[in-house]
């Protein structure tokens, strides 16, 4: 079966809420510093009022600015991005302030923000508007200074760009003056070395020799094709007809490009101009042959056909034959004339091209150095031309910049266009608000009304209830002392049954302690001798020691009350005995008992007070000679009570505690540490202590938890007072 769950201890989670009802003052006072410190701000801080506008955004962009530089420096896209960091930046803050009579130059802009500016945002609602919100602890700031802001803007890109134009032809008329001076410098190179290498000359001589290896080849490939034909000529197989034929085709077969130069020319411009030459450098072939051989032959054919049919009607000897056989020896002959003409005048053509041939082969050694002459003098006049042309462009394009911003780098490219405020707040401020500022005075105040006291709560290490001292020290609880006067605590001469002037509830608080003694015996079985200690001074053993030394006379027990404070014990003090001789006196056998134990007012109660501060007296303490009074005073008394000095510090009581049945813990509420506890219980346990107990002092029943926890010790359930005094609770005996 599963183990049945923990119950709530209400009680117990009761009593720690109630164990903050002692800083309810504290809290009440921070609750009441957080909202005085929200009155402070709001009387002391400035007002701020506020005011919201739109801002219509248009962009332009010329075609000028591509030439002028314009469009690289501010194009359309940055100047919307950077438009709002602009408006909000310090330095044009600063010139709207000095334009609206608000500060001069030798103001800073940080001092103007603080002053005057807070706070201004500025930022784009859409693609063609801005917001721009104004905090300013001075009405009319909020009210003017939108308007004031884009009109200084617009006077401050004016100024920029006129400032702009203004240097940037500058520089561009300084850069022409220098391009200028390079053209100079370039066209006096050109001279100098056209002077210098003969140019003209050079250039000349290369265009009358430029168709030498035309020439040259041309003819070649002439007498080549004329070879060509005279083996044919010389063939058998060529008749006189066909010999006519090549002949007059070779004359005629002369292409329409031979005698032309072509050259192809580099970039740039050739360094003298030149005319070219447009006449043919060879005339077509010398062989003149009369196209008469083609008429003769037509006529032959005809008189051979002629004489063909005549000779089918006629005879040999007809004179018609006869005529037309001389007719057609006639027209051979004279084709063969033509053959022969044809014959020697291309003989002629070969042997005149032979000589061409050879004076050309003379003149190409004049061509080839002329030639690289030529080439290396256009290689050098070409860098002078490109170096030229680029100074000549660059000339051009600052002209058109130079151009471009005469013409409009004065023109606005952003214009602002201040709509109507949408929210003005000029007469009542913006801030501090006063909803806004109590509540948060309130939250504030009730944070630190919480926080603080849980935070004291989690550092006190003090106890004041029984519970938590018995789980933390693991002793028994065996009474509670509330909070009370002092001449209430210390009237030990009281009556045996109720006392004297003391409140019944108080007494009966001793007689708990007394019963408890009796039920907690040490090893031995014995509670005759009781050690009263306590960890700390101060914490109230003494008093407590008298009272329950009362307690135990009050039942008729014959009782020993010892002051073994040798250094500060006020036993004597308490009970109004004589201290002159004590037990300071008896330790060192300066006194016997007689001398040093005193009757009380009260019948059983005997009391041995300190005696003199004696140095050396404490250390008899950790003698025979104590154990041996102590072993007499057992004979003698029912209950022997010993006061002995705090256990923290001091070494007194772990000596005292070895002739002792067991040991009285006095602990102060609420002032002595857990920490000291623990030490001073694991001290005497380590000397072999037995602990009756532990006795809870100066518990403040004003106090609500303390109530809430020792509701029994009410004085309504112990109203029993002696005649003539008036009924009281705790509270009227606390102080």
């Amino acid at each position: 079966m599963p183990s049945p769950s923990k119950s709530i201890d209400t009680q117990e989670i009761l009593g720690r809420v109630l164990a903050f009802s002692k800083y309810l003052r504290l809290s009440f006072i921070l609750l009441l510093a957080g909202l005085l410190c929200g009155v402070i701000y709001y009387l002391y801080s400035d007002a701020l009022y506020f005011s919201r506008g739109l801002i219509n955004v248009r962009v332009y962009s010329y075609a000028v600015d591509s030439q002028s530089g314009e469009e690289g420096r501010q194009p359309v896209a940055k100047a919307k991005r950077s438009l709002a960091a602009q408006l909000r930046s310090n330095h044009l803050l600063k010139l709207v302030a000095i334009r609206m009579g608000l500060a001069d130059d030798s103001n800073s802009a940080a001092a103007i923000r603080e002053r005057l500016l807070p706070k201004v945002q500025v930022r784009f609602e859409d693609n063609d508007h801005l917001q721009l919100d104004v905090y300013s602890s001075l009405p009319h700031v909020v009210r003017d200074f939108p308007a004031a802001l884009v009109a200084t803007y617009q006077d401050t890109q004016a100024e920029m760009r006129r400032e702009y134009r203004e240097q940037a032809v500058a520089k561009y008329m300084e850069e022409l003056e220098g391009i200028k001076r390079k053209l100079a410098n370039r066209m006096q190179a050109k001279s100098e070395f056209e002077e210098e290498n003969a140019l003209v000359d050079v250039f000349v001589a290369q265009k009358q020799l430029s168709q030498v290896p035309v020439e040259t080849v041309w003819i070649r490939h002439r007498l080549t094709q004329m070879d060509g034909l005279r083996k044919t000529l010389a063939s058998k197989e060529t008749d006189r007809l066909g010999q006519l034929t090549l002949l007059s085709t070779f004359a005629e077969d002369i292409p329409d490009t031979v005698g032309r130069v072509v050259r192809p020319e580099r970039e740039g411009a050739s360094p003298i101009a030149v005319k070219e030459a447009t006449e043919n450098i060879f005339q077509p072939s010398r062989i003149t042959l009369r196209s008469d051989w083609e008429k003769l032959e037509r006529e032959r054919r005809v008189v051979e056909g002629q004489l063909a049919e005549l000779r089918q009607t006629y005879g040999p000897a007809h004179e018609k034959i006869r005529q037309g056989e001389e007719s057609l020896s006639n027209l051979n002959a004279k084709i063969d004339l033509e053959l022969e003409a044809a014959l020697q005048q291309f003989d002629r053509e070969y042997e005149a091209l032979k000589a061409r041939e050879d004076a050309l082969a003379k003149q190409l050694p004049n061509y080839h150095d002329i030639t690289r002459k030529y080439e290396q003098f256009r290689l050098d006049y070409e860098l002078l031309t490109k170096g030229e042309l680029a100074w000549g462009k660059a000339h051009e394009e600052i002209s058109k910049r130079i151009a471009a911003l005469e013409f409009g780098a004065d023109k606005e490219r952003v214009e602002l266009q201040l709509l109507s405020p949408t929210n003005l707040r000029d007469e009542i401020p913006v801030s501090p608000n006063k909803v806004k500022l109590i509540l948060i005075s309130l939250i504030v105040g009730i944070g630190l009304a919480i926080a603080v006291p849980m935070v004291l709560q989690m550092l006190d290490t003090t106890a004041s209830r029984i519970q938590q001292i018995e789980t933390a020290t693991g002793l028994t609880g065996i009474g509670v002392v509330p909070l009370c006067k002092r001449e209430n605590l210390e009237n030990v001469s009281r009556s045996p049954s109720l006392g004297a002037k003391v409140p019944n509830q108080l007494l009966e608080n001793f007689r708990i302690i007394r019963s408890n003694i009796c039920l907690h015996p040490g090893v031995n079985g014995e509670s005759q001798v009781v050690m009263i200690t306590s960890a700390r001074p101060s914490e109230g053993k003494t008093t407590q020691a008298a009272n329950i030394a009362w307690a135990f006379n009050s039942i008729g027990e014959r009782t020993l009350l010892v002051d073994a404070d040798l250094r500060r014990g006020r036993v004597h003090d308490v009970l109004g005995i004589e201290n002159e001789k004590g037990m300071s006196n008896l330790l060192i056998e300066d006194a016997s008992e007689a001398d040093v134990i005193q009757k009380s007012v009260l019948t059983h109660l005997d009391v041995i007070p300190r005696g003199e501060i004696i140095a050396g007296s404490t250390e008899v303490l950790a003698q025979r000679r104590f154990e041996e009074l102590v072993l007499s005073w057992r004979r003698r008394y029912d209950r022997v009570i010993i006061d002995t000095p705090p256990v923290l510090g001091l070494s007194e009581t772990g000596t005292v505690q070895r002739v002792a049945d067991g040991v009285t813990l006095v602990i102060r509420a609420e002032a002595t540490p857990t920490k000291d506890i623990l030490d001073a219980i694991t001290l005497l346990q380590k000397s072999g202590a037995h602990f009756f107990g532990f006795v809870l002092n100066r518990i403040d029943l004003n106090k609500i938890a303390n109530y809430y926890q020792y509701q029994y010790y009410s004085a309504d359930y112990y109203a029993d007072f002696e005649p003539g005094d008036p009924p009281s609770s705790i509270a009227a005996t606390t102080k």
